[in-house]
């Protein structure tokens, strides 16, 4: 999980746009920009008007609407916009974005649309820079700036790994952490001091990463001396815990779906044979199969998955990032410099809490997870008070 940085994609232009983009600002005038602006009255009040929603119980997703998105472009050819609903219940016209002919994302040739999800924090601040003088519709302005799905390009990736040599780091990662004191440790937490829910029927796990990209740090160790390997380790700790949850609700372990945009061909073949089902999709499809007789887990993701959780069910155990309160939750826009180049990075975490998230995990009790924040971050476990 990481701060977001704002860059000035060129997501939507055609390329007949090209020659007429504005020129690039930098990341030190957007924040001069953002410091120094002053929120009008009708953006006060449309600030107000998604307090109040938000207050309310209106939703910023549902899985009707990620469904139905998901449909729409997986058809072919695929449609010029697609409708989506919106937080009070209307829905926008949102343009389905191509990338440029004469330009391509990086060295790929090949790309994909993904689904992007829009947090409360940031709705909020985007509705402060609606202008006073703003002559559009009112019902229009207020789907607009209620909308939390954005509609991306992203190129595809290609494996850079042969399947023998990640099947052999997946055998090692997995046989290293099936020996560890840490799985020793969940095991015993799980068997003596967590009263699991018995109606638990499946896992679903987002953006536990790219199996190639933990075999592209096997050289870099952990505090235990072994490869590193983030992303091999979470998936080999999922299928411990579906054991583990199978065992005490006296069922075969559960099946676990794992749903990461970023897999590649290899990484998914990986996944299959060794007892995952792999959520295909756009980014959304994940989350449909989440209800109350689900476990969720993420590490640090880079989708706001506790939001989405929030709105859509409310599990029998996450396992996720420990919700933080209110009073950690950043508000200062700041520069990072990485590779020689500033980035602007706004105040929140790609998997930042919210009122919704923190009123959701009062009903679970917290337990700790192992120790060892190098593989997983900071979660912890929450079991929901039955």
């Amino acid at each position: 999980m990481s701060r977001s940085s704002m860059d000035d994609s060129l997501g939507g232009y055609d390329s007949d746009e090209l020659v007429d983009l504005p020129p690039r600002r930098t990341a030190r005038d957007r924040l001069d920009s953002i410091q120094q602006r002053k929120i009008g009255q009708r953006g006060s009040e449309l600030m107000q008007y998604i307090d109040d929603l938000y207050a309310a119980g209106a939703k910023l997703w549902t899985k009707d609407m990620f469904l139905e998105i998901e449909e729409e472009l997986a058809k072919a050819p695929q449609p010029a916009s697609v409708k989506i609903r919106s937080m009070n219940g209307n829905s926008i016209n949102r343009s389905v974005p191509f990338p440029p002919r004469n330009r391509s994302l990086h060295d790929s040739k090949e790309w994909t649309h993904t689904i992007g999800f829009e947090i409360y924090q940031y709705m909020r601040f985007n509705a402060g820079d609606l202008e006073d003088d703003c002559e559009e519709d009112l019902k229009a302005v207020q789907a607009k700036y209620t909308c939390a799905v954005n509609l991306f390009y992203t190129d595809i990736i290609s494996s850079t790994v042969e399947y023998p040599e990640l099947k052999a780091a997946w055998d090692e990662s997995q046989r290293n952490w099936t020996q560890s004191a840490a799985c020793d440790q969940l095991a015993d937490a799980l068997r003596k001091d967590i009263n699991i829910p018995k109606t638990i029927k499946r896992m679903v796990c987002f953006a536990l990463g790219d199996l190639e990209r933990a075999w592209e740090y096997d050289t870099i160790p952990a505090a235990d001396g072994l490869p590193l390997r983030r992303s091999m380790t979470q998936h080999a700790a999922a299928l411990t815990l579906a054991t583990l949850f199978g065992e005490l609700i006296g069922t075969e372990p559960l099946p676990v779906l794992v749903q990461d945009p970023a897999y590649t061909p290899e990484s998914k073949q990986v996944l299959t044979e060794v007892g995952f089902e792999v959520v295909g999709g756009l980014g959304a499809l994940g989350f449909t199969h989440v209800d109350d007789d689900t476990v969720v887990m993420s590490c640090s993701p880079d989708v706001p998955v506790k939001q989405v959780v929030a709105d859509i069910a409310r599990p029998a155990v996450l396992i996720w990032n420990k919700v933080r309160p209110l009073s950690e939750e950043s508000s200062e826009w700041t520069i990072s410099n990485g590779r020689g180049e500033d980035s602007l990075c706004v105040p929140w975490t790609t998997d930042q809490d919210s009122p919704r998230t923190r009123e959701l995990v009062e009903g679970y009790d917290m337990h700790e997870f192992p120790p060892s924040n190098q593989r997983f971050g900071d979660i912890v476990i929450y079991v929901r008070k039955d």
